[in-house]
């Protein structure tokens, strides 16, 4: 028999597991989930054997009569974990799981020490408390749950560690007592006096009597001043194994298992428990009277949809931009449930959270320009992007050769494994961060080292035109389709802020101030019947964004003024208008929640400095200072952070226990709200502009979208009519108290016209 202490476990499943996991109403799961971890393992590993779980049921206890103190310490329990200990009692019923409580003011321990008493069988109890050991016999084992690990403990193993028997474990939790309980033991004692003292003496009682024999005067003090305290610790510690319990009968009953789990939106876990259900595999896109699954999968195969057709995906994805599709796509992998019935639900819940303008007047009409862009692709010019390769390729021969012979030796330079061992082994170079696997070559490594050894520079170039080669110029000629164009996929439901992605390949992050990251983007060009590509860029939408939202005086003032923003700051913070970089550094920081941490790896001074700017910042953009502040108050009170257009992103982060977790939050629910209202501007500056061009009839078309670009195809004669749309359309999209601006230019390749 098994009998798992679950009040141990649920409290570690609670405070131990990251408090971001959440229902969808947004209630915390993460106790429910280690729990039921635990559970599943020893299910699992133990098959054979019966399992019976005891809960503390609540009420005063007996204990406390005899000790008003008694647990005192003990924060109230947290509704949130007492909803969640319901939610488990009534899974562990339908899985048909015993519960037992102890009755009539004992605890959950005495219920424990009753089981192991009545037992006929072995008993293996499972638990965090280490005041289980007492129980320890010939018929009685204890598994301690520790941080990363299971130790297992029966007699012989307990006399070894401690020196004693289990049944003197009382006795030596009498001299110290126990914090967590707000058990006094003797006022001076600790564990190591403790332990002696009871390996010496045995118990309690014999201690007592032979106290005449300790030569430490103090330490005899102690203990006859705090004899009347040591007795009643031992019987405070003491497990009642003659208590009343009450055992919940439990039956399975599947139906309602899984009922419960998909309410807690713990869909892994019906899986753990009966297995993986019979799935249909999910299609390229499906049709239904008002939804569609993959909208823009339909229409770029040729389905001619009507404009009253909604898409499940998209509709997810705006309720719950990190979770809602993969919560939509579980839905629609069980076989029985319908397109109707989930659309519903979605349509429900848009209006419900005010999130239904911005699903259709953005996202909505946004699906069948980007299938049309997607259809489009983009011209590359095949005989450039063959030379390029082959000037790349000679570079990568002659980096190989020159780390080689720097290393004195040959080995894969794309083994970061190999590579560690080089650096840090044959080099002699002092490591900075291991890994599970071994020395750690990240990025950040490599930049810390490469001033003082000319081997990590070779190293960093070769990553770079290898990564550069590999993703973009083999990656790209493999996609051309017969006419040398190629079209990326744009991803409309992958960003938590609403941003739009690239993939096969991806357009987006092509370098923009390297010289291979030019000549890349000089590949792209025209294509036939075209003379440029023009590309529209919002400068310093972000910034821009902040000063409307924060109000903030002097912001508004600089871009009302047509300031260089950072040469203001530089000004401002440091007196000098020359500090323009390092302005512009802290400015864009700010507008992403950069720790003086953070900001000082960027600029390479010390963290005080960095915290030092930031404060000097903060003092004259007082306005931005009071929005962050208040930004943060309002999200942690609501649960979520939004943008100009409604746009929400849940931060369940904000209320962590986790110091990091909290942190994190913090910065996304300061940066969130800018770049989500800045993908949101974009996004209405593509259909605005894509409405005037079909309007106006004319051949120029949008081709990407590329973060604050976009790339347009334009035709020689319709080059300043399509140039004075843009600017209109875009600059005008948004009504703010700082002017839109948008710079444009064009040329016959991309590269050119950045």
């Amino acid at each position: 028999m098994v009998i798992i202490d679950g009040s141990s476990i649920l409290y570690r499943s609670y405070y131990g597991l990251p408090d971001q996991l959440k229902n969808e109403r947004g209630e915390s799961t993460g106790a429910i989930v280690g729990f039921m971890n635990e559970l599943l393992k020893e299910k699992n590993d133990h098959s054979n054997e019966k399992i019976i779980i005891v809960l503390d049921r609540g009420g005063r206890s007996k204990r406390k009569e005899k000790y008003a103190d008694y647990k005192n310490n003990r924060q109230t329990i947290p509704d949130e974990l007492l909803r969640q200990a319901n939610v488990i009692k009534a899974l562990l019923k339908c899985i048909g799981i015993e519960v037992v409580h102890a009755s009539d003011g004992a605890e959950g321990d005495d219920a424990i020490g009753t089981l192991t008493k009545l037992a006929n069988e072995s008993v293996r109890i499972i638990t965090v408390d280490a005041d289980m050991l007492q129980l320890l016999d010939s018929n009685t084992n204890v598994e301690l749950l520790k941080k990363n690990k299971r130790e297992l403990y029966d007699v012989a193993r307990f006399e070894s560690e401690f020196g004693f028997k289990p049944t003197s474990f009382v006795d030596y939790k009498a001299l110290f007592g126990d914090k967590s309980d707000n058990i006094p033991g003797v006022n001076g004692i600790g564990e190591k006096t403790a332990k002696r003292l009871i390996q010496t003496y045995g118990n309690l009682d014999d201690l007592y009597k032979y106290i005449y024999e300790i030569k430490s005067a103090k330490l005899k003090e102690q203990l006859i001043s705090g004899k009347e305290n040591a007795y009643l610790s031992r019987e405070l510690a003491k497990i009642d194994n003659c208590a009343e319990i009450e055992i919940i009968e439990a039956a399975e009953n599947e139906i309602q298992a899984k009922t419960i789990c998909e309410e807690e939106g713990l869909l892994s876990l019906i899986v753990r428990l009966y297995g993986k259900p019979e799935l249909e595999k999910l299609p390229e896109y499906e049709i239904s009277g008002k939804y569609v699954y993959r909208l823009k999968s339909a229409i770029k195969a040729g389905e001619i949809i009507d404009d009253t057709k909604y898409d499940l995906e998209l509709m997810a994805y705006v309720l719950d931009p990190e979770r809602g599709v993969k919560k939509l796509e579980s839905q629609l992998a069980v076989k029985g449930r319908l397109l109707e019935n989930i659309g519903r639900h979605l349509e429900d819940n848009l209006i419900a959270s005010d999130e239904m303008k911005l699903y259709e007047t953005i996202e909505l009409p946004l699906i069948k320009i980007l299938a049309d862009m997607e259809e489009r692709g983009v011209k590359v010019n095949l005989e450039q992007l063959k030379a390029e390769n082959t000037v790349l390729t000679k570079e990568l021969t002659f980096l190989e050769t020159e780390i080689y012979e720097t290393a004195g030796r040959v080995f894969n330079l794309n083994s970061s494994q190999q590579l560690g061992k080089i650096l840090f082994e044959v080099m002699g170079i002092a490591p900075l961060k291991k890994t599970k696997s071994g020395y750690s070559t990240d990025a950040e490594v490599l930049r810390q080292l490469e001033d003082q050894y000319p081997i990590v520079r070779q190293v960093q170039r070769y990553r770079q035109i290898f990564k550069l080669k590999r993703t973009y110029l083999d990656g790209i000629e493999k996609q051309l389709d017969s006419n040398c164009r190629v079209h990326t996929t744009f991803n409309q439901t992958q960003t938590a802020t609403g941003r739009l992605s690239s993939s096969d390949p991806n357009l987006q992050n092509i370098p923009i101030r390297t010289q291979e990251g030019k000549a890349i983007r000089r590949l792209f060009e025209a294509g036939d019947g075209y003379d440029y590509l023009l590309s529209a860029d919002y400068s310093q939408i972000e910034l821009r964004i902040l000063a409307h939202l924060s109000e903030d005086q002097k912001l508004i003032e600089a871009f009302n003024s047509d300031e260089d923003i950072h040469s203001r700051t530089a000004e401002e913070v440091f007196g000098d208008a020359s500090l323009r970089n390092r302005a512009k550094a802290i400015n864009y920081g700010i507008v992403y929640g950069l720790s003086d941490y953070g900001l000082a790896k960027q600029l390479l001074i010390t963290r005080k400095e960095a915290g030092d700017y930031i404060e000097q910042y903060f003092n004259k953009y007082s306005g931005v200072k009071n929005y962050m502040n208040r930004l943060i108050d309002e999200s942690r009170q609501r649960g979520y952070v939004e943008t100009m257009y409604n746009r929400r992103r849940q931060l369940p982060g904000l209320e962590s226990r986790n110091n990091n977790a909290r942190h994190l939050a913090e910065r996304q629910a300061m940066n969130t709200p800018i770049q989500g209202s800045a993908a949101d501007i974009i996004k209405l500056a593509m259909i605005a502009v894509d409405n005037q061009l079909k309007k106006g009839g004319f051949t120029s078309r949008m081709l990407l979208q590329v973060h604050d670009e976009l790339l347009l195809e334009v035709t020689k004669s319709e080059i300043e009519s399509v140039t004075d749309i843009v600017r209109r359309e875009m600059e005008s999209v948004a009504k703010m108290k700082v002017p839109l601006k948008v710079d444009i230019h064009f040329a016959h390749n991309w590269a050119d016209a950045k």
